[in-house]
């Protein structure tokens, strides 16, 4: 479902999960998926982000962010200034923090460095840019391998 300001969370999370899951059969890497902060019509306390995976030795925060309505990913990332938060707290304790965003009409899919956010860069080069269909090629850009 498409919330009002255009996100479509669950599309991106799901093909995000999907890749991962293959990455981590092929490689020695693992992954974790948070809950949503309303699973389960519990209320859980705000989640860091949408998946932890760790891979050569380093450990990534992951944040997925989608929409139907054209807008910056800048603007997209800070409508969570809590995440933002906490992918500060991640990157100060040596984390590596990373924005995947979709852009579901354009078909536009893009990782960021979370610390590009975190800092409030002017301008914010993508580490990988590519259409929805190379979801497995992000990922392995992720870890570098």
């Amino acid at each position: 479902m498409v919330s009002a300001t255009g996100n479509d969370g669950k599309l991106l999370e799901n093909l995000l999960h999907q890749s991962l899951k293959g990455y981590c059969q092929k490689h020695l890497a693992v992954y974790h998926r948070f809950y949503d902060t309303h699973s389960a019509r519990n209320p859980l306390p705000a989640q860091p982000g949408d998946f932890l995976f760790v891979a050569q030795g380093r450990a990534f925060l992951l944040e997925c962010k989608s929409t139907v309505v054209s807008t910056q990913i800048k603007t997209l990332a800070k409508r969570s200034p809590a995440q933002i938060g906490k992918h500060k707290l991640w990157i100060r304790a040596g984390g590596f923090s990373r924005y995947v965003y979709l852009d579901i009409i354009k078909n536009r899919l893009v990782l960021l460095d979370g610390q590009d956010l975190v800092d409030n860069a002017g301008i914010i080069s993508p580490l990988f840019s590519g259409g929805k269909e190379d979801m497995d090629e992000l990922v392995s850009s992720i870890s570098g391998k």
